[in-house]
């Protein structure tokens, strides 16, 4: 999916720390492309931005995220939030966002490329 296409469409941000890529935050927000960068509000009227790479290399469409999570717990999580948005995007990043809420656990299969490229397994 290119970035402009989510213009105005509900985007879920996944949150891989860094230092420890297995902690997974979630955080859902509607997108804001405005012609070179897409940026992603989840309320506060701050836009949260977002790479390119992120939507078009690593996202995926919305359908895929109950085969993707690990423990059984978040099954419903990942149904409802898998309804509500238009596409997941994974990003790698230093600091989580403060409003992002955290999810032990949620992802069950996950491997890094060494040009920073995310790899999901279904484990589904």
């Amino acid at each position: 999916m290119e970035c402009r296409h989510l213009d105005g469409k509900r985007v879920l941000l996944l949150f891989l720390e860094k230092s420890n890529p297995r902690r997974t935050y979630l955080l859902a927000g509607l997108a804001h492309w405005n012609g070179a960068n897409l940026s992603v509000n989840h309320g506060t009227g701050v836009g949260i931005p977002v790479s390119r790479p992120a939507v078009e290399r690593d996202g995926f469409a919305p359908a895929m995220l109950p085969h993707l999570v690990g423990d059984d717990s978040y099954i419903p999580m990942a149904v409802q939030h898998a309804a509500e948005v238009s596409w997941c995007a994974p990003m790698l990043v230093e600091e989580v966002h403060e409003a992002a809420h955290s999810v032990p656990g949620f992802l069950g299969g996950l491997s890094m490329g060494r040009d920073g490229e995310l790899y999901l397994m279904q484990v589904r």
